[in-house]
């Protein structure tokens, strides 16, 4: 690391990074670096203005853009209330991002700096904001003074670590407390907390910040897990039918060809290749197509890779729309492709196709089959919405199935992210195969477990379907073959800044304020209108009350609690840390998988379970 770090200083010395220069320094190594701003009262406008050009010159010291060899940037500000000023899907390019920044309001108010972790974490990088599974996440937190609740920061701070988020923690004035930067940011502390003792001496931590920055975006990602033959153990013996379309057209140097090939071998090499585990096909195409070979004909994966460095270079147009046609017609039928696994198609190509709108009709129809289709655009050439349309969109998230890098040699980049989403797909796709579609309502008796642990409860809720679910269960509804699908909702005890969710599918949980309830009373009102067609349940889905207690059940919650199982409304009950016996719910359950335990001291488990159980339809 230590000569990392120098390489790192020694590359900004040269490249003169100081002040307002524009020097790349950690383009080949992508990020979403999230500044998170104080715009409190006590902050003078002038110093506001200070904070903004040291966010401005640390962000051009990145490669901005929204390819996946890029940096993202996101803006939050935050005083008692919070603003995102710029969500990382909007980082278009670098001047995008300044103009952001530039641009950024001063609030005014007191200092929440839970609340804008939070944010982080809930809304920031989250899928539909441009945020992603696979890259180094950076958070730098500027604050000149003490948050409203030291406790509530610490908590949301470690949320975000416990997902591999790095966080620097920037220190201005005397007011900053260093016990509170200690805790926001990542270990070690030395590394990750800076002080200064005005907004103007930001500049002095400029280029150390930078570095230190660069350099943790710097460290090689971490490899996929795999066993001794290199195979992934996510996917590793799950079968699936993987089959690559490569552009061949006369843009494509044969040199860049050999890349392309390199690439496919790469891939499949972490793949298990076997006649009843993976299996491989290829073709190419340019203006006419050839396939190359099919599912049948290599279950030995030195076979394989010696048959695809036979692969053979058209030249010649570009049609999309045709190739496609033929894979539909002559891959994925019946009587070639496996039922009963993950298809998978990953088309790879350098510009535009022939026809655009025969090609997104095409890759529609691919869709509708249940092919999951990965879309991988090489060079600036490739049409960006060309790209969207032929790739799967589950639930609209289609940044986890297309890739945009700025040339054949940059492929060998997003090889191990290629697999390993690949391998979700096979991995989800067998998952959530089998169930009965499900309508679950959560339900947290707020006056009973607190404001801080139903925030917490809620929060993981959410993480579990934003990072789990969503990927379990897109796959799967994109998948025609699968008839498994979870809708929910959330009943908290009465709540006057907050209205209770209807059941919809795989949306975020809305923030509680607590006020005076009952559990018996939750419970009731779930059982009268919680199911009700109006407020979203199916008539044919089994309806589920996943509900969280952390007290004895009173005997009108025990009566009310009959009442809903007499109705066929089925209980999960998750007990936190252990204050009531089990065996007190043990007579409202079918079996032990629906009691849970919840360990406010243990991140992660919890989220796995529930992501499990949604994914089952419970």
């Amino acid at each position: 690391m230590e000569t990392l770090k120098m390489y790192v200083s020694l590359m900004l010395l040269v490249l003169g990074v100081s002040g307002g220069d524009t020097a790349v320094v950690c383009s080949p190594h992508p990020s979403d670096v999230v500044f998170i701003l104080d715009s409190s009262s006590s902050i003078w406008p002038k110093e506001f203005v200070r904070q903004l050009e040291f966010v401005e010159n640390v962000t051009k010291t990145f490669d901005i853009g929204l390819r996946e060899n890029q940096t993202r940037v996101g803006i939050i500000t935050y005083s008692h209330k919070l603003q995102i000023a710029l969500f990382l899907k909007d980082s278009r390019n670098k001047s995008d991002v300044i103009s952001a920044i530039r641009g950024v309001p001063h609030l005014t108010g007191g200092t929440s700096t839970a609340k804008a972790l939070w944010a982080v974490k809930s809304r920031m990088l989250l899928r539909e904001n441009g945020g992603r599974d696979d890259v180094k996440k950076t958070v730098v937190v500027i604050t000149d003074g003490m948050s409203h609740n030291s406790n509530a920061t610490k908590m949301a701070a470690e949320g975000l670590k416990d997902l591999g988020v790095t966080i620097f923690a920037v220190g201005v004035g005397k007011d900053a407390q260093e016990t509170e930067l200690q805790n926001i940011a990542s270990d070690p502390v030395e590394d990750h907390v800076f002080q200064v003792p005005c907004f103007q001496s930001l500049k002095t931590i400029q280029e150390r910040l930078s570095i230190q920055a660069c350099s943790d975006s710097l460290v090689p990602e971490e490899s996929p897990q795999s066993d001794s033959n290199g195979v992934l153990d996510g996917c590793g013996g799950k079968p699936a039918d993987v089959y690559f379309l490569l552009d061949s057209s006369s843009s494509i140097r044969q040199s860049d060809n050999i890349k392309q090939l390199e690439f496919v071998k790469d891939v499949v090499t972490m793949f298990d290749i076997g006649e009843n585990k993976t299996r491989i096909g290829i073709s190419t195409f340019s203006h006419k197509y050839h396939q190359e070979f099919n599912f049948q004909s290599y279950y030995n994966k030195d076979d394989l890779l010696r048959a695809i460095d036979k692969v053979s270079y058209l030249r010649g147009g570009t049609d999309t729309a045709s190739a496609l046609r033929h894979i539909r017609r002559e891959v994925f039928t019946p009587n070639v492709s496996r039922g009963n696994v993950a298809r998978i198609l990953v088309v790879i190509t350098d510009g535009y196709s022939r026809s655009p709108r025969s090609t997104a009709a095409e890759a529609a129809l691919l869709h509708q089959m249940g092919v999951n289709v990965f879309a991988v655009g090489v060079t600036q050439d490739v049409d960006i919405k060309e790209l969207e349309q032929i790739a799967s969109q589950p639930m609209e998230d289609v940044q986890s199935f297309m890739f945009n890098v700025s040339n054949f040699d940059a492929l060998k980049t997003i090889k191990n992210v290629l697999a390993i989403r690949t391998c979700h797909v096979v991995d989800f796709e067998s998952a959530c195969q089998k169930g009965d579609d499900t309508d679950v309502i959560f339900l947290l008796d707020v006056s009973s477990l607190g404001s801080t642990l139903s925030y917490s409860i809620t929060d993981r809720i959410n993480s579990a379907i934003s990072y789990s679910i969503t990927d379990r269960i897109n796959s799967a509804i994109s998948n025609s073959r699968v008839k498994t699908e979870v809708h929910y909702g959330i009943m908290v005890s009465n709540c006057p800044d907050t209205e209770d969710k209807q059941l919809s599918s795989l949306e975020t949980v809305t923030e509680l304020a607590p006020r005076r309830s009952r559990f018996a009373g939750l419970v009731k009102k779930a059982r009268l209108t919680g199911f009700s067609l109006q407020n979203g349940a199916r008539p044919t889905a089994r309806r589920v009350l996943f509900t969280f207690i952390d007290s004895e059940l009173s005997p009108e919650a025990e009566i009310e609690i009959e009442m809903a199982r007499d109705i066929g409304i089925d209980f999960i009950f998750a007990i936190v840390d252990d204050v009531i016996d089990t065996a007190r719910v043990e007579p409202y359950v079918t079996g032990e998988r629906q009691i849970l335990k919840y360990d406010t001291r243990q991140s992660g488990k919890f989220e796995q379970v529930l992501g499990g159980m949604l994914c089952d339809g419970m």
